[in-house]
């Protein structure tokens, strides 16, 4: 079979990231603050493997496609009025923390920017998918309007209402890839960030049924599935251990938070599992599985996957929505789940930050130290990670 040509991710270390030439094939550079420049080439596989002899090249993998984690279709749960029911469950309505002074970045569909949920919110947006800022999906609207939402209807549905300075990134749109997410990470960490929340996730059998559609033979295009899901996933272990270092961007450090993915099936005859998906299996992303309510308890929710590393309420959750009754819409899935969690990191940043220990490590300990686990039905790791994120209290 003839070798051909197919777009590759590369991250390049330079200390004059603006100086560099521009080598991108069909794509612009994403030079920034830091001494990374981020670039799109499309190259053969032989000439992508000569790549990695580089001294300047820190990753290089192929661009594969992004997708939405999408919501699932569950009985929806949660009260139109009052408080959200994961704001309680998180204790996020009785922690004196906001997330005042701390800017969170949400990698998704894009923003509603003109809901009554954001007013009062610098809010700046970043297009990386070539369709235009604002949200037609309705979904990066719902996970903002959980981090950081101002009330609707006289009730809560912002677990860190405080959080004035946000960065939209759009990075999923109607055909996204893995280099949009790439560009949309760089470019939150280059604005200092303290937290970057991602709901969305790579689909192994898109990857393989790719190579099949290019008529490899199974156990090849098999094969070449899985070295490009290897190398993306050391591309997002890479690019969130150095954003996670204290003053490559931030002075403290990057957080990042992901949803783990909505493809398990536990209420089938055959329960069937599946693994977090990447980005969020990445060792330094925070994975994060969705429970829902059980009377007084909580259990995991029948569509989330495994090994998460922590939990926090994803089914039947009110936020802002681009349409619907008074614009706001209840849906599930380990997005709303991620969001969530990202809120609490908010909270747990201005604590940090007040106490002038605000890093990124502190943050991730605070996050995990602080989690239960005592009202998850039949709790085991594997489902909740080491439980339920839960908001500081008191001072």
């Amino acid at each position: 079979m003839r070798e051909m040509k197919e777009r590759y991710v590369v991250i390049r270390r330079t200390s004059s990231a603006a100086g560099m030439p521009n080598r991108i094939i069909g794509a612009t550079a994403i030079a920034s603050k830091s001494a990374w420049l981020i670039e799109a080439e499309e190259l053969k596989q032989s000439q992508a493997s000569n790549f990695l002899t580089n001294k300047d090249v820190v990753c290089l993998a192929k661009e594969l496609p992004m997708k939405l984690i999408s919501p699932v279709a569950l009985e929806e749960c949660s009260s139109s009025s009052g408080n959200a029911w994961g704001i309680n469950a998180i204790k996020a309505d009785s922690s004196n923390f906001s997330g005042s002074g701390v800017s969170v970045a949400v990698l998704d569909t894009g923003l509603a920017n003109n809901h009554p949920a954001f007013d009062g919110i610098k809010v700046t947006r970043k297009d990386f998918t070539g369709e235009g800022d604002d949200d037609g999906n309705g979904h990066g609207t719902h996970c903002a309007g959980i981090i950081f939402g101002r009330d609707i209807n006289g009730g809560r549905i912002g677990v860190a209402p405080g959080v004035t300075d946000v960065y939209i990134g759009k990075v999923i749109g109607n055909k996204s890839t893995t280099t949009s997410l790439i560009y949309g990470i760089k470019w939150a960490a280059d604005q200092a960030v303290d937290i970057i929340s991602m709901s969305l996730g790579i689909d192994f059998a898109d990857i393989q049924q790719y190579y099949i559609d290019l008529d490899y033979p199974l156990p090849i295009a098999s094969s070449r599935a899985m070295a490009a899901y290897n190398e993306n996933l050391k591309l997002f272990e890479r690019i969130s251990t150095y954003y996670g270092q204290p003053g490559v961007c931030s002075q403290s450090g990057t957080i990042m938070i992901a949803a783990a993915g909505n493809t398990s099936l536990r209420k089938s005859k055959k329960e069937y599992y599946c693994h977090t998906l990447s980005p969020a299996n990445a060792e330094s992303i925070i994975a994060v599985s969705a429970v829902q309510q059980t009377s007084n308890d909580f259990s995991i929710a029948p569509f989330s996957n495994v090994y998460a590393n922590i939990s926090a309420p994803g089914v039947g959750i009110l936020s802002a929505y681009i349409n619907g009754p008074n614009g706001s819409k209840i849906l599930s899935g380990t997005s709303m789940a991620a969001a969530h969690v990202s809120g609490i990191a908010a909270l747990w940043a201005q604590k940090l930050k007040g106490d002038c220990m605000l890093s990124r490590n502190n943050l991730v300990s605070k996050l995990i130290a602080t989690a239960v686990n005592k009202s998850c039905i039949d709790y085991n790791y594997k489902d909740y990670g080491v439980g339920m994120v839960q908001a500081p209290q008191g001072e």
